[in-house]
């Protein structure tokens, strides 16, 4: 225990003696002040003298003895306990009276005040600068005053060993003065507190052997018997302790250690397991309820409860212990206590706080052991970020404990625990580092090379398993470092470097439970190497134990899986089906997988109504799975391959309706814990949260409805698609497929109206160019020639930008030629002037379009007006246009001249194609030739002419047999019946499937052209 100084005895009042002797009588009133101030000071009436000091000072602040009367006052009130207004009056002398010669002295009092008051610092300062001015080198009682008033000061700042050399020279210096037991006490204080007790128990015992003492030296008895009990306390002495305490307690009733003495005598009985201890300390509380011992006694009791196995009530006193003890060890103690208490009563929660409060306590000890069990204790309760902190506040503060590997360890796990990746590799670094010889280094540089693959650095990664491997085989970490070695190698993509460590480690004796993982791992590498009938072989060879979040289900999954693979469906069904009701009976999510894969193995048997089974039972058995929306959706497939197209509707409204799952758990069929990342994974399908599968169902559900008859809601169906899915490819598809259906079905209404669908609703569709021209087809055949115009128009001339595309190759000459038809179909010459005007102030028009489009308009305006037609034609001509568009305004021109009867121009213009080109247009300038001839009356060349068509250009049947029959025609005219009957039957045998052969009889006596 730490002795208390007592008050620094007062001086003598002859220390102010020679002030006063040497004090002049004046004749004045501030005088005769002065000489009655001094009179009352000799006296010992200080406050007398106070007050006519005082008067002096403020009333006559002029007169010679103001100085002095300043001084004398602020003496007066440190002899009257005064300090504070001491020290205010010292300091206002200073101010008044800088230049007075007892400013000297006044520091001596102004450190001595201060001393009082516990001012240690400036009390110190101002002592040192006393003793330290030759000025007080005339006051030598002051000067011996000083030196223990600044010893005092030394204690009070902590710095007893100071303090003691001076206590030590003084009482060598006079042994026996008066001052000796104040001396000696304060010494024997400094040797007590520096743990010294049996020193300190003989300089007490001096005092207690001083035959007379000094006045006051009573005081120094008295509290000497109790701290000499204080050292005996403490060497254990208790006989010795006991006596003492008694002693003060029998002799010294009005000591203020009664208190002190009556608890350690309980503390003795204690520590002596006296059964009478607890009635002692129950006594002792209930004498003193608020003293300043009664925190001991709270935690004596305590402890003598805990010894008892009264534990509830032992945790109780920690805690009334802990409030009522000042703060510092005794108190970091009773928290501590109360914590291990509360964990030895089963409630760790409750232990948190005690150890935390004394983890922070000053026994470094203590604070040490407090802190680590405080962090195993938040550990232990799964506040792992708290325990985290602690640990790292654990290894900072206390680097060098015992504890730090443990504590070092314990963080890491936590920090792996945490997914902490960095945080975790630098723990293992530190303990890889900081522990070389450590037994358990295999682990750390195991566990650190887990951390670096957190943080995908394989390189260092690979060196720490393998530097496990090589430098300690045979451990249970060189077997998990084999494993994580593959596992690198598995998740780079790298199965043949990977596959060799895995199967070493199923071969490896000692890796113990290591082995069969890396039997699994190595199938699963076989695997995903796509060697099928090795990983097939290798799964079967697989045996019991197996690895943790591995079971026979996984494995018979990658049986089944191996199988489908290998294209042996007919035995993965069954595979998977045993496999899927094993995972069922283990409740494993990857149950979903075993019927997805047998679903598609059926599918791809042709067995719609197994598949049907699988895919239902996916949805149905494993809600959560993310492909339940799409096993629907196959299960609705496989029904209508069945062609129950009513079961495959309502399975397709469920997939449509249905949302995506909130919180889905995706199933894998590499099975957790146990295989390779990288390793094992199959084609999971489509998820739910994929749209795409949404889309199918709704175009398969629109499939249904037609193939049902109900057109309307198949129809219905498919612009919801398009609402759903703006854009949608299937949507497009359909549309497109109905339309189609529809122009076969010459409903060219429908058809041009499901072509617009596509065209104006899927713009970027690529059928959408497509759409566009055959819906001006459908209005051509379907005999609306506006329509059908303004189709190919917009066909061969986009509206803008953010139109279709217009036709190109083969569509657009299509729809050129549509064009043609459709304006020749209306006859509307005032159309023809108008597409004619349009297309050539059309900007960066393609040639191809404008000669076209003008020469189509030239033959609606040829019956009307030929030279507006020749006019046109030149003008195609003039811009030199590309085949077969320049062809076609030389035979539109030949066809001018047999309108004009101009027949030499007409069969130069005609001859000259027919002769020069081989394409349709060669074959139209041979009919118009035939017709040329027969008008101006050439029947005979014109017969001639007319079968000239099929034999020089046989590739165009309809030209070719349309010859024919004119020939066979003509020739009937001309009379020459056996020559046309052998034409008639040449065009039977030649065109057996021409309209031209349902003319014959009809045109048998019919001259003249078609």
């Amino acid at each position: 225990m730490r002795a208390p100084a007592p008050p620094v005895l007062l001086l003598a009042a002859a220390l102010a003696s020679a002030v006063i002797a040497a004090a002049p009588v004046f004749g004045d009133p501030a005088g005769d002040l002065l000489s009655v101030g001094k009179k009352a000071f000799a006296g010992g009436q200080y406050q007398l003298a106070a007050d006519s000091f005082q008067r002096v000072r403020d009333d006559y602040p002029e007169s010679a003895g103001a100085p002095e009367s300043a001084y004398l006052f602020a003496v007066a009130l440190f002899y009257q306990e005064r300090w504070a207004p001491c020290l205010a009056a010292f300091n206002l002398l200073g101010i008044r009276y800088p230049r007075s010669s007892l400013l000297p002295r006044a520091s001596y009092w102004t450190g001595a005040a201060n001393v009082k008051l516990g001012n240690w610092q400036p009390a110190l300062d101002t002592l040192t600068a006393f003793l330290s001015d030759p000025a007080a080198a005339g006051s030598p009682a002051l000067r011996s005053s000083a030196v223990r008033y600044r010893a005092a000061a030394l204690e009070g700042l902590g710095r007893d060993p100071e303090a003691a050399a001076v206590y030590r020279r003084l009482l060598e210096a006079a042994p026996a003065g008066p001052d000796a037991a104040e001396l000696t006490y304060r010494l024997a204080g400094t040797e007590l507190r520096a743990g010294r007790y049996a020193s300190a128990r003989d300089l007490y015992g001096r005092i207690l052997l001083s035959p007379s003492p000094a006045p006051g030296g009573s005081t120094f008895v008295r509290d000497a018997v109790f701290f000499t009990a204080e050292c005996e306390m403490a060497l254990e002495n208790f006989a010795e302790a006991e006596r003492r305490y008694r002693t003060v307690l029998a002799v010294y009733p009005d000591s203020p250690w009664v208190e002190g003495s009556t608890m350690r005598l309980a503390e003795i009985s204690r520590r002596q397991d006296r059964p009478a201890a607890l009635q002692q300390v129950e006594d002792f509380l209930a004498r003193f309820p608020n003293g300043n011992w009664r925190g001991r006694a709270f935690r004596l009791r305590a402890d003598i409860l805990s010894s008892r196995n009264r534990l509830a009530e032992a945790a109780a006193d920690y805690q009334r212990a802990a409030a009522a003890l000042p703060d510092g060890a005794e108190r970091q103690a009773a928290w501590y206590a109360l914590g291990r208490t509360e964990l030895s009563l089963g409630r760790p929660a409750d232990a948190v706080e005690p150890l935390h409060t004394a983890a922070a306590g000053p026994d470094a000890g203590m604070a040490e052991d407090a802190s680590y069990r405080w962090a195993r204790l938040l550990a232990d309760l799964g506040r792992v970020p708290e325990a985290v902190e602690a640990l790292k506040s654990f290894l900072q503060r206390f680097h060098d404990s015992a504890r730090s590997e443990e504590a070092g360890r314990l963080l890491g796990t936590l920090q792996d625990r945490q997914g902490n990746g960095p945080a975790a590799r630098t723990s293992w670094d530190w303990l890889a580092r900081s522990f070389p010889r450590s037994a358990s280094l295999p682990e750390y540089l195991y566990r650190r090379g887990s951390a670096w693959l957190s943080g995908d650095a394989w390189a260092s990664a690979l060196d720490d398993f393998q530097r496990v491997t090589h430098d300690y085989p045979g451990t249970t970490w060189s077997a998990r470092s084999l494993y994580s070695i593959g596992y690198v190698y598995a998740r780079r993509g790298e199965y043949p470097r990977a596959l060799p460590f895995f199967q070493a480690l199923s071969r490896d004796p000692a890796a113990g439970g290591e082995g069969p993982r890396g039997a699994l791992a190595a199938a699963i590498c076989l695997f995903d190497m796509g060697r099928f009938d090795q990983a097939l072989a290798a799964f079967r060879a697989l045996r019991p134990p197996l690895p943790a979040g591995a079971s026979a289900g996984t494995v018979a999954l990658y049986i089944g899986r191996s199988l489908y693979r290998l294209g042996r469906l007919s035995e993965a069904g069954p595979a998977l089906s045993d496999a899927a009701a094993a995972l069922a009976a283990e409740g494993s999510p990857l149950g979903a997988d075993a019927l997805y894969w047998r679903g598609w193995a059926f599918i791809r048997l042709q067995k719609p109504a197994e598949a049907f089974s699988s895919f239902l039972a996916v949805a149905e058995s494993y809600p959560a799975d993310p492909r339940r929306q799409e096993a629907l959706f196959r299960a609705g497939v496989s029904k209508g391959l069945q062609a129950d197209d009513i079961t495959a509707i309502l399975l397709f409204d469920q997939v449509i309706s249905a949302a995506a799952p909130s919180s889905a758990t995706p199933s894998s069929a590499t099975p957790s814990g146990a295989a390779t990342p990288g390793a094992g994974t199959p084609d999971t399908g489509t998820s739910a949260s994929d749209p795409g599968i949404v889309e199918q169902a709704m175009y398969e559900k629109s499939l249904s409805l037609a193939r049902l008859g109900r057109g309307d809601e198949s129809l219905a169906a498919l612009e919801a698609l398009a609402r759903a899915f703006p854009g949608s490819r299937l949507a497009a598809q359909a549309f497109y497929s109905r339309a189609e259906n529809a122009f076969s079905a010459k409903d060219y209404a429908g058809a041009r109206s499901s072509f617009d669908r596509v065209a104006a609703g899927f713009p970027a569709s690529p059928l959408a160019v497509s759409a566009a021209y055959w819906s001006a087809e459908s209005a051509l055949r379907g005999g609306d020639a506006a329509g059908a115009l303004a189709g190919f128009w917009s066909c061969l001339v986009p509206a803008g930008a953010s139109s279709a595309p217009g036709v190109a190759g083969t569509l657009l000459s299509a729809s050129i030629d549509g064009f043609s038809a459709a304006l020749q179909q209306s006859a509307d010459v005032s159309a023809a002037r108008e597409y004619a005007a349009r297309v050539r102030a059309a900007p960066a028009i393609s040639p191809e379009v404008t000669a076209g489009v003008l020469l189509a308009a030239a033959r609606v305006l040829l019956p009307h007006s030929a030279d507006e037609a020749e006019q046109v034609v030149h003008e195609v001509t003039a811009a030199a246009p590309p085949e077969p568009y320049a062809g076609e305004a030389s035979l539109l021109l030949g066809t001018l001249a047999v309108s004009r009867q101009d027949w030499g121009r007409a069969l130069e213009i005609l001859g000259s194609l027919e002769a020069s080109r081989a394409d349709d247009v060669g074959a139209q300038a041979a009919l118009e030739k035939g017709r040329a001839l027969e008008n101006s009356g050439r029947t005979a060349e014109a017969v001639d002419q007319y079968l000239n068509v099929g034999y020089r250009f046989p590739d165009f049947a309809e030209r070719a047999a349309e010859g024919m029959f004119n020939a066979a025609r003509l020739a009937r005219a001309r009379g020459e019946a056996d020559r046309a009957l052998k034409i008639e039957q040449a065009l039977r045998a030649s065109f057996p499937s021409r309209h031209w052969l349902q003319e014959l009889p009809a045109a048998a006596d019919s001259p003249g052209s078609p």
